[in-house]
């Protein structure tokens, strides 16, 4: 239904892009240096990253099946010809140096568009990993946010990787007032 999906905010309009610094605007300088070591050191953002430079390698990868590739090779070697075989004199029982130079020039055309197609599957897989990036990212940071807004002491929580946070100081924290 058309109308439902304008009442819920869906339309062809797109959702403005969140300011990559939104908590500075507490001017709170222990949120900001919280959130900034948070991000840091946080596994999940830094999975999500990887996993982003993952898609990114692979997009291109996909992207250079698209263009003509150039290969060249070239071998030299010194070898003693036999002076028992077919080989004539002068040449029998002389050491030459014997050489091979090549230079291939390859494209294929996407005429059923299957390259393109898969292009741009890895282009839509790198739109997602970016979304993902920002979602850890935004997770941590309004969470954060959220403990240091209802009163949790930003002084006494340091985020560091693996550190285990009672459950019970959280709960706490969360819902002071």
């Amino acid at each position: 239904e058309p109308g439902a999906v304008a009442a819920l905010g869906l339309g062809a309009e797109a959702t403005p892009e969140i300011d990559r610094h939104w908590w500075t605007a507490f001017g709170d300088p222990q949120l900001d240096a919280l959130v900034s070591r948070a991000l840091h050191d946080a596994p999940g953002v830094a999975i999500a990253s990887a996993r982003l430079e993952a898609a990114k390698a692979a997009g291109d990868v996909e992207r250079s099946a698209l263009l003509p590739r150039l290969r060249g090779n070239v071998d030299e070697e010194r070898a003693r010809l036999s002076a028992r075989s077919f080989y004539p004199p002068p040449y029998a029982g002389g050491t030459y140096w014997q050489g091979d130079a090549e230079l291939a020039l390859t494209w294929h055309t996407d005429l059923w568009g299957r390259q393109r197609d898969r292009l741009a599957a890895a282009e839509h897989d790198v739109r997602a990993r970016q979304i993902a990036v920002r979602g850890a990212r935004l997770a941590i940071e309004t969470a954060l946010a959220h403990l240091v807004e209802h009163g949790f002491d930003a002084i006494h929580f340091v985020v560091q990787p693996f550190e285990r946070v009672s459950s019970r100081r959280l709960r706490e924290a969360a819902f002071r007032t």
